[in-house]
């Protein structure tokens, strides 16, 4: 065959195969296109389902509401109780909130009354609880009957009333000050001693106890077997802080570093990266933010979702060892540096005022902060063994000086205020305080070898972790 023939059979053959290679993409996107087609056909359906459900129930939740717009009435038991749905709706994610949210239909009497088959006792409580949960007579009353507690807190568990979780958890404290008054020699329940470091933090969710070592290692612990779970490891320096945010757990370090735990497992992705000094203390805003603090002497507020560094705040005329403590009031930030006490307001975007308000008055520099929502109060325990409390209804326009209370010779190293009482560690010992009398009930003297850095309390346990390496458990 002649050469230019050759060439044109070849061009010819060349042109079908890209021909059929072209027909079969086409084909195969035309099933795509198909497959997408049905996709979105079934979506709309469901979307269509979804929009005429919803509109069903948007009905009867107006019928519902007309029904109940000035009161609403409980068959709890055999006995009816009238209230609101404002009171009903106070903890949002309780059943109670869910069963009046419109979207449930209730069984009612004879008499058009809302069935609830729980004990109307107790409903009673939780009915005035959901009322005003500060009332001191009510809480008081709570706090000293241990039984009404038990049975509380499993009324709590099945109506899904966190607050009031919260807050019976909380008065196990209060029953700790008044079983135990005077100065006492408790002895440990156990001891736990696998860690090599000092204990720097500790924080409890659930039934699980995480501790923040020297050792660089974070410790899961049971609450129901006091055994060790596991160890966390990721930290190349001592853990000193640590935070729960939404379901995560959040670890602060001399590394510099700051990483999210869950489920036991440390999150892939890049770490908070940006101080340059150890990171010293963690705070949550919003469950979109969190507030740590430097030695570098800063304050940096972090957006979760992306890990970005929403805004960097230096503190100018800080002594030498930077923010050592933070805590959280609302939309305010409280960071103790030196012997000053820094409130700084923060906006829904995570942002921090640059106007600073200071509290100042402290003798000593600041090592742990506090607030009680009950009293309205700020707490702080200074090097120099003192407290100082001080109180959040102030404007913030005006300078306040806060009210001394001296505990010990020894550093104030941490500090708890739940049901009226503050707890504080000072040296080896544990303190408490009542807030209405601004005097000292009780003091456990540990046998701890060095600091009490931390403590809990769980249940009808008590928590403390110590510079001397060991974690103990003590039992009313």
């Amino acid at each position: 065959m002649e050469p230019h023939l050759e060439r044109r059979v070849d061009l010819h053959a060349v042109a079908q195969s890209s021909i059929d290679v072209f027909a079969r993409a086409l084909h195969s996107e035309m099933r795509r296109l198909e497959s997408e087609r049905d996709r979105l056909e079934a979506e709309r359906h469901c979307f269509l389902e979804e929009r005429q459900k919803f509109y069903k129930e948007s009905r009867w939740m107006e019928r519902s509401n007309r029904h109940t717009k000035d009161a609403v009435k409980l068959n709890v038991g055999g006995v009816v109780f009238t209230t609101t749905l404002g009171t009903l709706h106070k903890e949002p994610d309780s059943m109670l909130s869910a069963m009046f949210s419109g979207r449930h239909r209730i069984e009612c009497d004879g008499e058009g009354n809302y069935k609830v088959d729980r004990d109307p006792e107790l409903f009673r409580v939780i009915l005035n609880m959901l009322r005003n949960d500060e009332d001191p007579e009510l809480r008081e009353k709570i706090c000293r009957n241990p039984m009404l507690r038990e049975q509380l807190s499993a009324e709590a568990r099945y109506f899904c009333l966190g607050r009031l979780s919260k807050f019976l958890q909380d008065a196990e404290i209060f029953e700790w000050c008044g079983a135990r008054t005077g100065s006492v020699h408790p002895e440990p329940l156990l001891t736990l001693t696998h860690h090599s470091g000092m204990i720097l933090s500790s924080i409890i969710m659930d039934d699980v106890l995480y501790v923040g070592s020297a050792d660089t290692t974070i410790s899961v612990i049971s609450l129901v077997t006091y055994t060790v779970m596991r160890l966390l490891e990721g930290h190349t320096d001592y853990v000193t802080c640590l935070l729960w945010h939404g379901p995560f757990l959040v670890s602060g370090s001399r590394d510099t570093r700051i990483l999210f735990w869950r489920g036991g497992e440390r999150l892939e992705g890049r770490p908070f990266v940006g101080h340059t000094g150890f990171v010293q203390c963690l705070a949550s805003f919003n469950d979109e933010f969190i507030i740590s603090g430097g030695q570098e002497k800063v304050l940096k507020v972090w957006r979760t979702g992306d890990r970005e560094c929403v805004q960097t705040l230096e503190i100018p005329d800080v002594e030498e060892g930077g923010i050592k403590c933070c805590v959280m009031y609302g939309d305010t930030l409280f960071a103790g540096c030196g012997n000053k006490i820094l409130s700084i307001r923060l906006s829904h975007d995570g942002t921090m005022c640059t106007h600073l308000r200071v509290l100042e008055g402290t003798s000593g520099n600041i090592r742990c902060l506090a607030v009680s929502e009950e009293f309205n109060l700020l707490l702080s325990g200074a090097w120099d063994g003192s407290i100082m409390l001080w109180d959040l209804t102030v404007p913030t326009n005006l300078k306040h000086q806060g009210e001394k209370i001296r505990i010990s010779a020894d550093w104030v190293s941490s500090l708890m205020c739940v049901a009226g009482v503050v707890v504080a560690s000072a040296n080896t010992n544990l303190s408490f305080w009542n807030l209405r009398t601004k005097a000292m009930e009780a003091m456990w003297e540990l046998p701890h070898a060095d600091y009490v850095r931390c403590f809990l309390f769980h249940r009808n346990v008590a928590i403390t972790g110590s510079f001397d390496k060991t974690i103990r458990f003590w039992k009313k």
